[in-house]
């Protein structure tokens, strides 16, 4: 009768084991997480006018005098007078999209619940933390000055270029000419007003303006 080789496995082994086991079912768990976070919305507009992406950062002054600010990438959809601005940070998790026109806005979380409805400028104080004028946004996002309103202190560079103005108690800076498509635009856009700043990087353009 041929006996058996029986084989003790050390009760280390076993513990090992079952660590890999539970390492490896943790990653699993973190990964299923970062991909879900990771989601975004769905584009809803076709044929429009113009996209620009980049990235925005904003800095303002406390009603404790101290100073504050953030960042985020954005993605600027424009058609005729509507617009649709997805805005997020690192892996897409907190996505926001506020859509609308110079009247109204809406603001929509990653998972598509609609979070807020009303005038611009109070629907991005309340969720944001600040505001920027969206009627004229996207005109200057182009370099351009919105002719339904008086500019003041326009400036050139070196080249010709319009390199700064001022409109509706904004100030205007741009800079960084690149060659996009036809002719060249701002790859920086700073836009101020006292105790508030915002600089824009627009990275990519596609389309025109609608001016």
């Amino acid at each position: 009768m041929k006996l058996m080789k029986t084989t003790i496995i050390p009760e280390s082994s076993v513990e090992n084991a079952v660590a890999w086991r539970r390492n490896i079912l943790i990653c699993n768990a973190i990964f299923i997480l970062l991909l879900s976070g990771c989601a975004t919305l769905k584009p809803t507009v076709s044929n429009p006018d113009f996209v620009l992406g980049g990235k925005i950062g904003f800095q303002r002054t406390t009603l404790e005098g101290g100073e504050e600010g953030g960042s985020a990438r954005f993605q600027w959809t424009q058609t005729g007078g509507r617009y649709q601005i997805d805005l997020w940070g690192v892996f897409g998790q907190g996505r926001t999209r506020l859509t609308g026109d110079a009247r109204a806005m809406q603001v929509t979380n990653g998972s598509g619940e609609v979070l807020l409805v009303g005038a611009p400028e109070v629907v991005m104080q309340q969720r944001l933390g600040w505001m920027l004028p969206v009627e004229v946004l996207p005109d200057w996002l182009w370099g351009l000055p919105t002719p339904a309103f008086a500019v003041k202190e326009a400036q050139s560079d070196d080249a010709g270029r319009l390199s700064g103005f001022s409109q509706i108690g904004w100030r205007v800076s741009l800079g960084e000419y690149r060659s996009f498509g036809e002719g060249e635009q701002p790859r920086r856009v700073t836009i101020r007003r006292p105790g508030f700043t915002a600089r824009v990087i627009v990275a990519e353009r596609a389309g025109k303006p609608l001016i």
